[in-house]
């Protein structure tokens, strides 16, 4: 071979990579980038890009208001259905024996509910071993859920959506009661597994247990005045500015005679939207208990805190002035408050400082 030759072959680079002389490595340079789009500078870009977060996060907000406001009218739906039971429950005069035994079935679910919860977690949940004491116990409870079942499809509805909150409390129910069996079937495992198994039941139990006072409800109109108040409460909950559950809610209060606190709650509801058909009622009921007694200073100054939330401040001045009038000593509550109100219109109160204008 000539020398020539095993030159060459020594140069090249050997099988696996291995070059067999120190040969220079061409490495690419990167891909030179282009000029960047004068677009990105301008004042119309970043306007665009604002806009487009501007209507995502409106359209958020939206979707979750229209939540919230739903989840609340549901709400408010299911209490005028218990207040409409409650008074009909007010008028029955007499009640056969199948009645009267569902309320007190529901009364004693009402009353045990949270002795239950809490027993499942001491007795059952937390005990190495389940006696058989205990065991009787879940048994005499599930037989009690299972009677409450039995009486509550006896029920009969007294319109559409009193139906549906029947058929969704029996559902409830019986899914209590179900858990209730599966509890007792589980009694003899294991300490960990059944202790986990109560636990998760447990919970769902008291994610349940507030039907047990609806069902209540559709036997003793005392129980359901309270499933209406509590149904209220959780309607404003999710939406405050709800004129219909605070309207409602001063109904309830009126029947627990809590009249103070009720006209105040439907006086909100006028706040809330002063040009409603709701609004008009109110203020109508509001007349016709200051007609029906011109000397009460009760009725005068709600009948004038109406017309002022309606915005007739013209008409409800000069019944502010007669309630504080009748008692310059201010020795009335309904008086300190006309005073208050005669001071805010005439600028007296600076009401950018105050935080007490619900009155």
């Amino acid at each position: 071979m000539s020398k020539k030759k095993r030159t060459d072959r020594e140069d090249r680079p050997t099988p696996g990579g291995k070059p067999g002389a120190d040969v220079p490595v061409a490495i690419p340079a990167p891909p030179e980038s282009g000029p960047v789009d004068p677009k990105f500078y301008t004042w119309t870009w970043y306007a665009k890009i604002y806009g487009a977060c501007f209507l995502i996060a409106a359209i958020l907000f939206s979707a979750f208001v229209y939540y919230m406001k739903t989840t609340s009218r549901h709400y408010t739906e299911d209490g005028i259905a218990m207040y409409k039971m409650a008074k009909e429950l007010q008028q029955q005069k007499t009640r056969d024996m199948d009645t009267v035994a569902g309320e007190l079935a529901a009364l004693d679910a009402v009353v045990d509910i949270e002795t239950l919860k809490g027993f499942l977690l001491s007795d059952v949940a937390y005990k190495p071993t389940v006696t058989e004491d205990t065991k009787a116990y879940l048994r005499q409870e599930a037989e009690k859920y299972a009677t409450l079942i039995d009486h509550l499809r006896e029920v009969r509805a007294f319109d559409d959506v009193q139906k549906k909150i029947l058929d969704k409390t029996i559902d409830k129910i019986s899914q209590i009661h179900s858990c209730l069996k599966e509890i007792i079937s589980i009694s003899d495992m294991e300490y960990e597994p059944r202790n986990r198994r109560v636990i998760s039941l447990d919970k769902k139990i008291s994610e349940m247990g507030w039907y047990s006072m609806i069902a209540a409800g559709f036997f003793s109109w005392p129980a359901a005045l309270d499933a209406a108040e509590r149904s209220f409460f959780e309607a404003l909950r999710y939406w405050q500015q709800n004129p219909e559950a605070t309207y409602w809610w001063g109904k309830v209060l009126e029947e627990t005679a809590i009249n103070d606190v009720a006209a105040e709650k439907k006086i909100m509801a006028i706040k809330f939207d002063p040009n409603s058909k709701l609004a008009d009622q109110i203020l109508n009921e509001f007349k016709q208990t200051f007609d029906g007694d011109t000397n009460s200073l009760r009725a005068m100054y709600n009948y004038a805190f109406a017309l002022y939330r309606k915005g007739r401040i013209d008409d409800a001045m000069p019944i502010f002035h007669k309630v504080y009038d009748k008692d310059r000593a201010l020795n009335s509550f309904e008086a300190f408050l006309a005073k208050r109100r005669i001071d805010i219109v005439d600028r007296k109160i600076d009401m950018k400082w105050s935080k007490t204008d619900d009155f």
